[in-house]
């Protein structure tokens, strides 16, 4: 019974190490040390103070926990670690001596070397390791040990296998299965880490690539897009009445078709921005009915060829509030932007008053081509529009509405939308107080 407990206070003794140098393993990896070489020092020493204080069975032949040590360090770790910690092992049992050197010593190859054979064959596909599995591994490294027993002189193996090789099938394949399970939880983590920051990376490259895209598509179609338009306009001026009426109308249709791929590619830039948070807040005192005022003779401007009615009911007078101006500035055009594409008949209103809570609210209503129930519930969602594909009657690729809704939210104010088909459309963005 004594060599039993013996034992056990060995294994508890390397479980507990194993702990500590999966910890440590843990933090030094994340560091980046070179891992093979500290996991074969780390198990390495393990085995050792298992070898400074092993169960004596006779001067010279000593049992211990390192056949469990080597052979999980051989499984997890690969080849580096398991002949670093194999030789830590050996010297230091070739320094204790005696009868037993030479089954310690082949009891410390044969221990890392299945360690390594199911290192190989189970590489890389560790999450399929189970408890029973383990402890076969266990079975197999001990029950080698026993048969090692026989390099023993004849007397001191016989008394080997009487008094040891029951406690060692018994106790040691369960420490296989303990240790193994919390090096296996070690090595999950360290996986799930691992993939974390691939991931991660992966993340950030595509990020800068998008980036990259981004800046490229701006420069390679505005600057010549601004050229064309540019030099279509001196053009138009430089020959005067030489053109036709009708060929004046080209000079129309390529402007408007310019001016249509500006705003494109506008959006496409400004919703990218959006999704990276490259949208700083500068908040600053904005004069509201000033503003409002603005946007809609810009966008009078930019749909000249619209008759539709735009009617301004400031209801509060003068009034200044404490707005980022890009976020208010853009909310607001797009929304009356988008009155402005799909009312062909009556007219659009822009309300500038304070609700029944207090709070200044923005109303933009028009008489346009409204919007089914159905689609009202992904209204805000990108590159959606109700009419799709080459058939569709209105431009843009969808992306003025989720625009909207990021502004809104990035001012905490807050927009909602009535809307009928065939009766027409009600954005309300209401400020935060």
């Amino acid at each position: 019974m004594s060599f039993s407990l013996n034992l056990i206070f060995n294994l508890s003794l390397l479980v507990a190490i194993s702990v500590v140098s999966a910890i440590i393993s843990e933090k030094a990896t994340h560091r980046n040390l070179p891992a093979p070489v500290l996991q074969g020092l780390l198990f390495g020493s393990a085995a050792v103070i298992g070898i400074l204080y092993p169960v004596v069975l006779s001067p010279g032949i000593i049992f211990d926990g390192r056949s469990v040590v080597l052979s999980l360090c051989g499984l997890f770790f690969g080849p580096v670690s398991g002949s670093i910690a194999a030789i830590m092992a050996i010297f230091a049992r070739v320094i204790i001596g005696g009868n037993g050197t030479l089954m310690g010593t082949l009891v410390i190859f044969s221990a890392m070397l299945i360690g390594l054979f199911f290192y190989y064959r189970w590489k890389g596909s560790f999450d399929r390791m189970n408890y029973w599995k383990l402890y076969l591994i266990g079975l197999l490294v001990h029950a080698v040990m026993i048969s090692l027993m026989f390099t023993l002189p004849w007397e001191n193996a016989v008394n080997a296998l009487k008094h040891i090789s029951l406690p060692v099938m018994l106790f040691y394949p369960v420490a296989t299965v303990v240790i193994g399970k919390i090096l296996k939880d070690n090595f999950d983590r360290m996986q799930s880490r691992e993939e974390l920051l691939r991931q991660k990376e992966k993340a950030e490259a595509s990020s800068r690539l998008k980036d990259l895209f981004i800046a490229n598509i701006s420069h390679e179609i505005r600057t010549p897009l601004n050229a064309i338009l540019g030099f279509v306009s001196i053009i138009e001026d430089e020959a005067g009445e030489r053109f036709t009426e009708e060929e004046r109308t080209y000079f129309q249709r390529i402007d408007q078709s310019g001016q249509r791929l500006t705003r494109t590619v506008d959006e496409i830039l400004n919703y990218s921005k959006l999704l990276v948070g490259d949208v700083k807040l500068n908040i600053k005192r904005i004069q509201l009915p000033q503003l409002i005022g603005n946007l809609i003779q810009e966008s009078k401007t930019a749909h000249s060829q619209k008759t539709t009615e735009i009617i301004f009911d400031n209801s509060i007078g003068p009034v200044e509030e404490d707005l980022d101006e890009f976020c208010i500035r853009n909310s607001v055009s797009n929304l009356i932007d988008n009155a402005l594409k799909y009312t062909d008949k009556g007219k659009i209103t822009i309300r500038l008053y304070r609700n029944p809570t207090g709070h200044i609210a923005i109303k933009v209503s028009d008489t346009g081509i409204g919007m089914s129930e159905e689609f009202l519930q992904r209204i805000f969602e990108p590159y959606s529009q109700e009419a799709t594909g080459y058939s569709k009657r209105y431009e843009g690729v969808g992306l003025g509405l989720s625009i909207v809704k990021r502004l809104c939210d990035i001012m905490n104010a807050q927009i909602s939308v009535e809307s009928e088909k065939g009766v027409g459309s009600c954005f309300t963005i209401t400020l935060p107080s």
